[in-house]
């Protein structure tokens, strides 16, 4: 949703490019609200298009721009200051797992392609690549850049939080700003390059390797609903009353336990970091723990004791689900 309201964002600020009219940065203002709102990584780029109209001193619109987005903010900040404490301390444990990487882990990550479990990190190098060639372009050769200043700014910043800020579950976050970034390229080429049919060719074969994906994508749908529901089913039935339960994974089986089994109590792990002492004192509490063993134990969750595994299988890959039993408490039959 992030990206959605960003690239909403974008273009509205095209608009307002275009007609300068303070009611169209108003509406880019709306929407870069609701982008940062939705998530923390859409800052940098909204940052950018404040100081795009602080540059050019447009400050009537600048002041349109910021008021959805300070009604916004100040809402939600109404809403944090019922528990600063437990707000700031859950904000700075996000922080410390960006940083636990380093500066030379997070501009690796910027240019390759590492994986978590089926699936791989965004931005993949192609769209570094992409943004990157663009700026050199606009150094080298302002006159006949592919993008407007603002416009290369916004993306390089939103390529670099993508990149250096996202985390390794933000599958396809950069796609639609990638894809936005290679359409300018493919335009360029085919109004300047006269051997149009080279072009034309690689659309065909790239737009024929995303069929074969989306083709593999589809088919394997229908396989791994089966293997989810044989999922919930199966966890419902096995797990005893009144336990209670950690969930660290995907597929999520919360919905499914919460309509089933209300008896239990059902404890979400995030997948950022926990301040310890609170996750000591959880896992203590706590009877079971079903997700994802690598993340259970990056949690420090005692997974001594595996009683059943589930394993799924997408167009992308395949990974596991296990069901450990933390407290010695047994399972039904």
């Amino acid at each position: 949703m992030s990206a959605l309201w960003l690239m909403a964002c974008l273009l509205t600020f095209t608009a307002y490019q275009r007609g300068e009219k303070s009611w169209q940065a108003g509406t880019a203002g709306f929407f870069a609200a609701l982008a940062t709102l939705t998530h923390f990584i859409t800052i940098p780029a909204v940052l950018t298009l404040m100081l795009v109209l602080a540059w050019r001193k447009r400050w009537r619109d600048l002041l349109w721009f910021l008021s959805p987005l300070a009604l916004g903010w100040g809402m939600w900040l109404i809403y944090a200051a019922q528990d600063w404490q437990s707000f700031l301390a859950q904000l700075g444990y996000q922080f410390a797992r960006k940083a636990e990487a380093g500066l030379t882990g997070k501009l690796r990550r910027l240019v390759s392609t590492p994986s978590l479990g089926a699936f791989t990190i965004n931005p993949p190098p192609i769209w570094f690549a992409f943004t990157l060639a663009s700026v050199l372009m606009w150094l080298r050769m302002r006159k006949a850049m592919l993008l407007r200043r603002w416009q290369l700014a916004s993306m390089l910043a939103i390529c670099c939080s993508a990149g250096l800020g996202g985390e390794m579950w933000y599958i396809g976050w950069f796609a639609p700003f990638g894809y936005l970034v290679l359409s300018v390229w493919l335009h360029r080429g085919f109004q300047t390059n006269r051997q149009r049919f080279v072009l034309w060719g690689l659309c065909v074969l790239w737009c024929c390797y995303q069929g074969v994906r989306v083709g593999q994508a589809l088919s394997s749908v229908q396989g791994l609903k089966t293997e989810i529901s044989r999922f919930y089913a199966e966890l419902t039935q096995v797990l005893p009353k009144d336990a209670q339960v950690l969930l660290l994974g995907f597929p999520d089986p919360s919905p499914a336990l919460q309509q089933r089994r209300p008896d239990l109590r059902l404890i979400q792990l995030s997948p950022t970091p926990v301040p310890p002492e609170s996750l000591k004192r959880t896992v203590r509490q706590s009877d079971f723990f079903v997700g994802l063993t690598r993340e259970g134990q990056r949690h420090g969750v005692p997974l001594n004791k595996q009683v059943k595994e589930w394993h799924f299988h997408a167009s992308s890959g395949s990974w596991a689900i296990g069901l450990y039993d933390l407290a010695g408490v047994g399972m039904t039959e």
